[in-house]
Order: C-alpha cells, then sequence, then structure tokens
C-alpha cells in the first residue's frame, strides 16, 4: 500500500451507501494509476478427469481457484 492508498481505502470502508460507489471507484483509480497491469486468469474448460484426484471445486473463476487443495489418492 501507498499512503494515498491507505487513505482512499480508509474512505471507502467508512462511506455510507450513497457514497460508497464513488469511493471505491476512487480506490479503483488510484490502483489503476499505479499498478497498470492486472494479472486475469482464464481457464478453457475441463482438462480431464482422475478419480484419484480430490478437492476440485469450481468457483466463478475456475478449478484452479480451489489448487491449492488438491490431492493426489494413491
Amino acid at each position: 500500500h501507498t499512503p494515498a492508498l491507505d487513505v482512499l481505502f480508509a474512505a471507502a470502508r467508512r462511506a455510507d451507501v450513497e457514497a460508497a460507489p464513488a469511493a471505491w471507484r476512487a480506490v479503483q483509480t488510484e490502483l489503476a494509476a499505479q499498478v497498470p497491469v492486472a494479472w486475469v486468469y482464464h481457464s478453457r474448460g475441463l482438462q480431464g478427469v482422475a478419480r484419484r484426484v480430490t478437492g476440485v471445486e469450481i468457483g466463478l473463476r475456475g478449478e484452479l481457484e480451489s489448487v491449492t487443495r488438491w490431492r493426489v489418492s494413491p
């Protein structure tokens, strides 16, 4: 974080319902100025199926969202 982002995040967290959209847009604008690139992950579908693999959960961002919880049985 930077001091500018800290101030904007604090203001957005305190904002009431009416002020919140503008406050969060200010955060997004500052983030875009400081970090003009963002990684976007996209999975094109199921890569394979195996009964031995457990812990796979499909979320809004695809199956790789749960990759740290995957386990392979012997």
